[in-house]
């Protein structure tokens, strides 16, 4: 097969279509002062494969951006696609459909490309919407209704709330500098490693869209009368989230086996003044605790059952809140206590 460009073709036609917006931009100024109209927006072949978050001309792609998109896909072994790609999604830049699809192509018949680089691409072009936060808006206007246990208000809240309060990845360029040298040329033993690991090509961080708005809604959440009713009402749901985010750190390797990074994001399980909350996907557990916690004193069989199903859990944060639940429910006898804690 015949060897492709090299990557670095990609920065000469971006740096054309630079040049030729700044030119667009300079007409489009000169035709408002003059009272004309704008003049056409010009054709590219880059940009259209990177268009911006929500962009509404994601439309079908002009031949060249095709043929650029087939070329970029044979490229996915190369460390300087993936750095680009990165500091694209940086931008709020998405990949076209069709680039996403090429891609897929690629990493379906490519059997020498790194573990790391793979794990990177199958998370960009994730056929979910919500593995990657890029895209992801957290929803702003959501209120806490009045009454949180009945009613269709209530019930429209809690699906907002847990659509809002799915963890997702963010990506970024790795930290050992902004815009890494990526030269698959390079000699040195340490490039020649590189991409054996997700760390060595993207610094991975999992969180839930919203920054300090999701710790404001909880809070009122928290704040609200019947809080701990509510909570227990979605306890289901939020173990389902607590367990995606547990699948998530192992998808970035976070979390590899024995590990679990939760003691550093979240040291008590039980709400505790050493845990500063800077991960907000730890709120998760702040509401299955207030919600356990409710559960516990109205109904000790379904106690009993979160318990249990926490402890067997191969997520080892899950468990963690099962050995915190267990020692702080009165439903369970010492002797059982121990038995759960010595055996599993």
């Amino acid at each position: 097969m015949r060897t492709p460009p090299p990557i670095e073709w990609f920065d000469e036609f971006e740096l054309r279509e630079i040049d030729i917006l700044a030119i667009h931009e300079k007409a489009e100024k000169a035709a408002r002062d003059e009272g004309d109209y704008p003049p056409p927006y010009p054709s590219l072949i880059i940009e259209p494969l990177f268009p911006r978050v929500h962009d509404a001309r994601l439309a079908r792609l002009p031949p060249q951006s095709e043929h650029l998109a087939r070329w970029l896909a044979q490229l996915i072994g190369d460390y300087g696609l993936a750095s680009r790609v990165i500091q694209k999604l940086a931008n709020h830049r998405i990949l076209h459909p069709f680039l996403v699809q090429q891609i897929r192509i690629s990493l379906s018949q490519t059997t020498d490309i790194k573990p790391g680089l793979s794990k990177l691409w199958r998370l960009i072009v994730s056929p979910s919407e919500d593995t990657l936060a890029l895209g992801r808006l957290f929803p702003f206007g959501l209120k806490v209704p009045e009454t949180v246990t009945e009613g269709h208000e209530a019930l429209a809240f809690k699906v907002d709330l847990l659509a809002a309060l799915r963890p997702s990845i963010s990506l970024s360029q790795p930290f050992k500098s902004s815009r890494p040298d990526f030269n698959p040329s390079s000699e040195g033993e340490e490039e020649k490693s590189r991409g054996t690991r997700l760390s060595e090509v993207v610094n991975a961080e999992l969180t839930i869209p919203g920054d300090a708005q999701v710790d404001h809604l909880v809070k009122r959440i928290l704040a609200h009368k019947d809080s701990a009713v509510f909570a227990a009402s979605i306890l289901n749901e939020l173990t389902v989230l607590l367990r995606r985010t547990g699948d998530l750190f192992g998808l970035i390797e976070k979390a590899p086996a024995g590990t679990d990074i939760s003691v550093f994001h979240r040291p008590s399980i039980v709400p505790h003044a050493q845990n500063r909350d800077y991960e907000n996907w730890t709120l998760i557990i702040t509401l299955i605790w207030h919600g356990w916690q409710h559960i516990d004193s109205v109904d000790p069989v379904a106690s009993r059952r979160f318990i249990g199903e926490w402890l067997s859990s191969e997520i080892i944060v899950l468990r963690r809140l099962g050995i915190a639940a267990l020692n702080h429910t009165a439903e369970f006898t010492w002797h059982e206590k121990m038995e759960h804690l010595l055996n599993g």
